[in-house]
Parts: C-alpha cells; sequence; structure tokens
C-alpha cells in the first residue's frame, strides 16, 4: 500500500508541474518560435544571433525553470510568505529582465551596424557628387 502511494504522490507531483501554464506553454511554443524565427536567426550576423540565442536562454531560464523551482519550493514549504521563496522569485525576475536587456542589447548592436552601413553608403555618394562637380561632370 505505501509504495502505491508513494507512486501516486509522484504522479501528483509530476502532473501538477506539467499542468503549470507556462510550462505547457513554453512546450508548445518554443519549438514554433525556433521554426518560425530560425530562418532569421540564421540570416543575422553570427555575433548578434549567439546574443540573441543567449538572451533567451537566460530568458526562459527565468521564466520556466525558476517558475518550475518556485512552484515547487511553496509546495513543499505549504506557503509562499518565507524569505526563501521571495528571494527564488527575485532570482527569477532577475533573469527573465536580464534576458530582455541582452535582446535589447543584441538589437541595438544590430541597428547600429545597419545605422553605419547605410550612412557609408550616403557618405559615399556624397563624395562622388562631390568628385563629379568638382571634375567638372555634371550627374
Amino acid at each position: 500500500m505505501k509504495a502505491s502511494a508513494t507512486l501516486f504522490t509522484r504522479h501528483l507531483h509530476i502532473q501538477s508541474l506539467l499542468a503549470l501554464g507556462t510550462v505547457l506553454l513554453a512546450m508548445v511554443i518554443l519549438p514554433l518560435i525556433v521554426v518560425f524565427f530560425g530562418q532569421l536567426l540564421l540570416a543575422l550576423p553570427r555575433q548578434i544571433a549567439l546574443v540573441m540565442i543567449l538572451s533567451a536562454a537566460i530568458f526562459l531560464a527565468g521564466a520556466v525553470g525558476m517558475e518550475v523551482v518556485n512552484i515547487g519550493y511553496a509546495r513543499v514549504q505549504g506557503t509562499k510568505a518565507t524569505l526563501m521563496y521571495q528571494m527564488l522569485a527575485l532570482i527569477q525576475e532577475a533573469l527573465e529582465m536580464m534576458g530582455i536587456a541582452l535582446f535589447n542589447y543584441a538589437l541595438l548592436e544590430l541597428l547600429l551596424g545597419q545605422t553605419r552601413q547605410v550612412l557609408l553608403r550616403i557618405a559615399h555618394v556624397i563624395q562622388l557628387r562631390l568628385c563629379s562637380r568638382s571634375a567638372g561632370i555634371v550627374g
């Protein structure tokens, strides 16, 4: 009887973790995101793509990983009103914010690179026009 009760308790524990909305949502949406944005990541410069992947991993570690830890801790302790739970929640939020900040950094680096290319092209066109005017060529 005791072995079956332990098995039942383990089954309930696993079932409660799988029933967690964020975990289920991540399990369904994450593969779709990888398929949908995979080509985009391959088209980006390698360093930018790696930073974006790292930022996603950090964000998911907080959003999904720490969520599971927090739920497990709350189930064991029976309450969320402990200092340890609050510290775990703080770590969860910090990971999520660091992931978003790192993703924003990657986006800004990408935009800066694109802006430099556009400015160089504009400068090249201006230089060509100035050279053609000084040489007496009208364009």
